[in-house]
């Protein structure tokens, strides 16, 4: 993982043993016969915030940010009229008070605009550090 093009986590050839915690959390998963799972809250990436269960909560919950760099998350909403209809130009003028003065995003707004149908498209933010690749790997032994 990298932060700024430098290093920040090497994965190697190395692993960090055990707790006496993770020991107790293990043998208690064995011994609850799958009634203890593991859930990592504090280990989850990007990649388990991205589906359709997680977006709905992730644009609901959302806030906006004065400087987009900060934004854990970017989104673009497409806004198009239903087949037939027209979308008022002071409804959408409406909505983007409304949305500046609560200091939420457009997209968890836009259900209420009449006559529309929507499509966000949700990727990670600036502020998110991108995942680097793995170098090297295991030597044979």
């Amino acid at each position: 993982m990298r932060s700024d093009s430098k290093p920040f986590i090497r994965f190697n050839d190395f692993h960090i043993p055990f707790g006496e915690k993770e020991l107790v959390q293990i043998e208690a998963m064995d011994a609850s016969e799958g009634k203890i799972v593991p859930v990592f809250i504090n280990g989850n990436g990007m990649s388990d915030v991205f589906n359709d269960e997680m977006l709905e909560t992730v644009l609901s919950q959302s806030f906006s940010v004065d400087d987009e760099s900060e934004g854990m998350f970017h989104s673009s909403t497409i806004i198009m009229a239903e087949k037939g209809k027209k979308i008022s130009g002071e409804d959408l003028d409406a909505l983007f008070r409304e949305a500046k003065e609560k200091g939420v995003t457009v997209a968890s707004l836009v259900h209420k605009l009449p006559n529309a149908v929507s499509r966000t498209m949700v990727t990670p933010g600036d502020a998110v550090v991108e995942q680097a690749t793995r170098k090297g790997g295991r030597s044979a032994k």
